[in-house]
């Protein structure tokens, strides 16, 4: 039997992934902080299979994070420069403190590199 979700597609984790992802995002919603690459990483591969689905996880794979202020970065390893317009990294902005999504998106990528990345926070 398939463990299909709502929307057609296969779940991108085991149930036992899922569960220990479950219990990330209920430490991370209660106050807990994402205190770590791991956990931004593991966040964002939950964030970004859900919103994009797996065959996108599976193409961005190795996902990156870096530190940036009070919050992660983390990027997929997508192509930022093709020579035919195409799919670019995934970026995804968690805040440390309560690991609110504060952007997540899928950028397009061609001869000249990826589109601009801008959130609310950029002026």
């Amino acid at each position: 039997m398939s463990d299909i979700d709502s929307n057609g597609r296969e779940p991108a984790y085991s149930a036992k992934d899922r569960a220990e992802i479950f219990r990330m995002v209920q430490r991370a919603m209660y106050g807990d902080s994402v205190k770590d690459t791991d956990s931004a990483v593991a966040l964002a591969e939950v964030l970004v299979a859900r919103n994009f689905g797996k065959s996108v996880l599976e193409k961005q794979q190795p996902l990156t994070a870096r530190e940036d202020g009070d919050a992660w970065i983390i990027e997929g390893s997508a192509a930022k420069i093709q020579p035919k317009p195409g799919m670019g990294p995934v970026i995804v902005r968690l805040a440390k403190a309560d690991a609110k999504v504060e952007s997540l998106y899928l950028s397009a990528a061609g001869p000249k590199g990826p589109f601009p990345f801008k959130t609310s926070k950029d002026k």
